[in-house]
């Protein structure tokens, strides 16, 4: 995710998981850059992005604690207008918390 919350799915193929991987750490920030975009064309889409991010052998990654965005990363939505079925079909949506009833 950038400083303005724009997200795009990532891929770290399993050849380069072993140069990366450590790097990638839940709760951290970090700057990526020399990587490669493709389309999206995963069935699996947690974004609505119509691009991916690829990593390669140059890719490069360093710290970043300046970071001006959301911490978290989240796009909350309220339970009226999942309820409603205000939510588009194709969207990826995660319910935290306790679902007393929904009924569509």
């Amino acid at each position: 995710m950038d400083e303005e919350g724009s997200k795009i799915q990532a891929n770290v193929a399993g050849n380069y998981l072993a140069k990366y991987g450590k790097l990638l750490q839940e709760k951290r920030c970090v700057m990526v850059t020399r990587f490669e975009i493709g389309d999206n064309l995963s069935p699996y889409r947690p974004t609505e992005h119509p691009h991916r991010l690829f990593f390669n052998y140059t890719t490069d990654i360093k710290n970043c604690d300046d970071f001006g965005g959301s911490i978290h990363g989240f796009s909350f939505t309220s339970f009226d207008v999942l309820c409603n079925g205000a939510i588009p079909l194709d969207s990826l949506v995660d319910i935290n918390g306790y679902v007393d009833g929904c009924f569509l």
